[in-house]
């Protein structure tokens, strides 16, 4: 969790930084990459937390509740950022891009599991034939065996 939370920082950072320098929005395009990034893997993992029985780390609600705050701020002030000083409907579009970039990256994992799934059946498949060949040798060299002997 502290992990995200200060690779999100940074990135928050780096945007306030590059706004402060004179420079557009645009500029800062892989900060913000980062913090959204950042933000949507804590989530992932906070979401798998809360899914599992068994909790072995010492990270209490409170903590994720303030490290989630904090990046709500920052959102926020990234919201009044790309209101006022980017193009007009920028953060519209960016809350679009967002969702759509989310959406790429959960149809990339589905393909990645489902491919995965296929190997693992092909490998299967592959042994099972494997160990029929095997055996029909082995028998065959019994036979052989018994019929000489």
């Amino acid at each position: 969790m502290l992990l995200e939370l200060a690779a999100f920082n940074a990135g928050f950072a780096t945007v306030k930084a590059t706004i402060s320098a004179g420079r557009d929005i645009a500029s800062a395009a892989a900060a913000i990459g980062k913090m959204v990034d950042n933000k949507d893997a804590m989530q992932q993992r906070l979401s798998k937390k809360k899914n599992s029985v068994f909790n072995a780390r010492m990270e209490t609600d409170l903590e994720e509740f303030m490290a989630l705050e904090k990046m709500k701020e920052a959102e926020a002030e990234l919201k009044q950022m790309m209101i006022y000083m980017g193009r007009p409907g920028l953060h519209g579009d960016f809350l679009k891009f967002c969702a759509d970039a989310r959406k790429r990256r959960k149809e990339a994992e589905r393909q990645a599991q489902k491919e995965r799934e296929e190997m693992l059946e092909n490998i299967a498949t592959a042994g099972g034939i494997f160990l029929g060949v095997i055996l029909c040798i082995g028998s065959l060299a019994g036979l052989i065996y018994w019929y000489k002997g």
